[in-house]
């Protein structure tokens, strides 16, 4: 059975980036290849619907979510790749102070002879999506905006 794990890590808290991303419905809003997702609730038995920017469908479902862990687990209901049994997990683990990292992780069977193929699917749309996320929660350390701040300073 393939595992898929991608990490992000980031300049926030833990419980910031868990407000900014620990909604199972909030994905359309961070991930690049997410054009539509629809669904409602927050809570196991909840369901969303995607669409990728290619076309692709499928339907989640919420199977736990634990705010107080920062993690919600899912499952994929019906999809139009090859793949079957699929479970996956977003959480969000607390770094040093104002760092945390960003985990995503699912384990699947994959219903053709194309094992590969399907799991580097899989992967891209994860990587795709911790990317977006470093990318836009990424800060720059303070230290280094004093330098700056400094620099541009002395050349005055």
């Amino acid at each position: 059975m393939p595992q898929v794990q991608v990490f992000a890590d980031v300049h926030c808290s833990a419980d910031s980036m868990w407000r900014e991303l620990g909604s199972f419905q909030s994905i359309a809003r961070w991930h690049p290849m997410v054009k539509v997702a629809e669904g409602e609730g927050e809570e196991p038995g909840a369901t969303r619907t995607l669409e990728t920017q290619d076309g692709l469908r499928w339907v989640e479902r919420l199977t736990e979510c634990d705010p107080s862990q920062r993690l919600y687990r899912y499952e994929v209901a019906s999809t139009e790749l090859p793949l079957d049994d699929f479970r996956g997990e977003f959480r969000i683990r607390e770094g040093r102070p104002h760092k945390c990292t960003v985990i995503w992780t699912a384990q699947f069977a994959v219903t053709t002879g194309e094992e590969k193929k399907a799991s580097d699917a899989v992967r891209e749309f994860f990587r795709a999506g911790a990317r977006a996320i470093e990318k836009q929660y990424a800060a720059k350390p303070v230290a280094a905006l004093r330098r700056r701040v400094r620099t541009l300073k002395r050349r005055s």
